[in-house]
């Protein structure tokens, strides 16, 4: 079951682990990309996605959806398997970790509460959605984000 939450932003914008058709999808942007843990940068044109557990634990060739990939500190730290370490170890480019800011992950708290979906989602899942939200406020500002179900 996809969460109504997905509502909440334009439909495909993160790769994770909730709904992979969902929630699959590279964001173009002319967004800040993350040079350094919180710390945004500008940089044109970049097709980023974020990247949650299930998208490396089931090998996806990251490299073929998007020019950046992205992920908060959690994901790292779900990856148990010898083989999806493998994978994380080999991307053939860099892995940028992000923490979400706070008013992101209220705005998504928020959003997820009105749905009813909050008790669905796990804390990982609610700081790669935060995240998602961060970048697409900083590339286009809340235009194409529903705040409201």
């Amino acid at each position: 079951r996809v969460p109504k939450a997905v509502a909440f932003f334009p439909y495909d914008l993160c790769l994770g682990s909730i709904a992979m058709s969902g929630w699959l999808a590279a964001l173009k942007v002319d967004a800040p990309a993350v040079a350094a843990v919180s710390t945004p940068v500008a940089e044109l044109g970049k097709t980023k996605v974020v990247v949650d557990t299930n998208a490396i634990v089931k090998g996806l060739r990251l490299e073929r959806l998007a020019e950046e990939c992205v992920t908060i500190p959690e994901v790292l730290r779900e990856i148990k398997d010898k083989q999806a370490r493998h994978t994380l170890a080999n991307l053939p480019f860099e892995l940028k970790v992000v923490d979400p800011d706070d008013e992101s992950i209220k705005a998504v708290r928020r959003f997820a509460r009105l749905t009813g979906d909050l008790g669905a989602l796990s804390d990982p899942d609610i700081r790669c959605i935060a995240l998602h939200y961060m970048l697409e406020k900083e590339a286009h500002g809340l235009g194409n984000i529903r705040t409201e179900p």
